[in-house]
């Protein structure tokens, strides 16, 4: 740290990126629980049938990598469905960042998923 920098200045910065960094993760999982409910929410209007519905994850795979890069892949828009269905009510969806989120996807019992997500919390351990 530089030694002109004062220290409550240091911390402040120090504070303020780091409230920006956990608003972001936030964020993140919410963009794909959002973006999950909306691809449940076509797939179940009966706009596209079940034959159909990899086909809507791949063309909208593929024109979202074109529009925005990476992130977007048939697997990642399958994982942000899954993600959805598993949380439907909203509440807890912003308690993890999505790393941490996704390995709890692989996690078929609802009470086992919620019991390593409140340790996950609680603890702070990480996909490592």
């Amino acid at each position: 740290m530089p030694t002109a920098l004062a220290r409550s200045t240091y911390q402040d910065l120090l504070n303020d990126i780091s409230r920006l960094y956990e608003t972001a993760r936030r964020s993140q999982v919410r963009f794909a629980w959002e973006t999950g409910k909306r691809i449940v929410q076509v797939e179940q209007k009966g706009d596209i049938r079940a034959a159909y519905g990899s086909q809507l994850l791949e063309k909208l795979s593929e024109d979202l990598t074109t529009k925005y890069g990476s992130g977007f892949s048939h697997s990642n828009l399958k994982r942000m469905r899954r993600y959805y269905m598993q949380n439907r009510i909203g509440s807890r969806v912003t308690q993890l960042p999505w790393s941490q989120q996704l390995a709890l996807l692989s996690v078929k019992d609802e009470r086992s998923r919620s019991r390593l997500e409140k340790l996950i919390a609680k603890d702070g351990l990480t996909t490592d």
